[in-house]
């Protein structure tokens, strides 16, 4: 889920690629097999990116989900769901609008858990007004440098320490929403 709370630069030039469609949420993309806890994802959290994910170009007019390996380009802003019957826009059109600079948003998905040592530490703590937000291996918002979690995936080679946002709104474990100014 993403909220808008203002003014915002929305994008639906690009086209979906198909990993737009399959990525799987509750389990990890990358190393470890088994991602962090997520307090925000359940096992059924459908496939598919997810509105508040980070997207980034992977090819000529072709968005996909986001990486530490990719430069972010904005947040999606609903869900690519590839199924018919719940997201038809997205699977007719292949388009989905993202989010871009300048906007204050709201989303429910976010990194609750650190990637260096999964499952022991939750990062609630440092999200706190004014903190940077960066792209998770998962393609989430995170308050972790993508250079120290990329050590601990088989990820390689990082993009910058590109900040994709920072805090405005810190969540608690009672009411996990993020706000955040965005920056890409």
């Amino acid at each position: 889920m993403l909220n808008r709370r203002s003014k915002v630069v929305v994008s639906s030039l690009k086209e979906l690629s198909a990993e737009c469609f399959q990525i799987n949420n509750f389990f990890a993309p990358v190393t470890p097999a088994v991602r962090p806890v997520n307090l925000t994802l359940t096992q059924d959290t459908k496939r598919g990116v997810l509105g508040g994910s980070i997207a980034a170009t992977v090819g000529q007019y072709l968005l996909g989900p986001c990486d530490p390996t990719l430069a972010p380009s904005g947040l999606f802003m609903s869900d690519a769901i590839p199924d018919n019957f719940v997201n038809a826009p997205a699977v007719a059109s292949n388009k989905v609008g993202v989010a871009k600079f300048g906007g204050e948003m709201e989303t429910d998905i976010f990194e609750t858990n650190t990637w260096v040592t999964p499952f022991t530490d939750s990062i609630l703590a440092n999200y706190t007004p004014g903190a940077s937000l960066y792209c998770s291996p998962s393609g989430f918002l995170t308050t972790e440098l993508p250079s120290v979690t990329i050590a601990a995936t088989t990820l390689t080679d990082p993009a910058q320490d590109i900040v994709v946002g920072s805090v405005t709104w810190a969540p608690i474990s009672t009411n996990l929403i993020l706000g955040l100014d965005l920056a890409v």
